[in-house]
């Protein structure tokens, strides 16, 4: 299993500018290592994330739009959100037991995506 000491990360940040930035970070993730959840409370933690990145994935219908009438948009953001869902899709479908949220997730970025992708030109 691959582990990041990120706190000798921060330690390394400091004094090069960063050290706000770092130690904001640091403190969120002191948070977040300090909540406690259930099971179930995970479960519903990914569902929500999962209709978060469905939205997230829509609002490349304004682009595809945008596309259509004129506006072109660049295609590389769209190329590589593709790409990464692609990636998370199969690992989603291969992992046991499957893992349904992150399904869920990324199947619309692929197809919306694509579509941004392929109407940029």
């Amino acid at each position: 299993m691959f582990e990041v000491d990120v706190f000798n990360v921060f330690k390394r940040l400091s004094g090069t500018g960063m050290d706000r930035i770092s130690e904001q970070i640091r403190i969120s993730l002191i948070g977040i290592k300090g909540i406690r959840m259930t099971d179930d409370h995970v479960k519903k933690l990914g569902y929500v994330a999962s209709v978060m990145s469905v939205v997230m994935y829509v609002s490349y219908i304004a682009q595809i739009y945008n596309n259509l009438h004129g506006v072109k948009g660049n295609f590389l953001q769209p190329l590589a959100a593709c790409l990464n869902c692609i990636l998370w899709t199969i690992y989603a479908f291969k992992s046991k037991p499957k893992n349904i949220p992150l399904l869920i997730a990324n199947l619309p970025g692929i197809l919306l995506a694509a579509i941004t992708v392929a109407t940029s030109f």
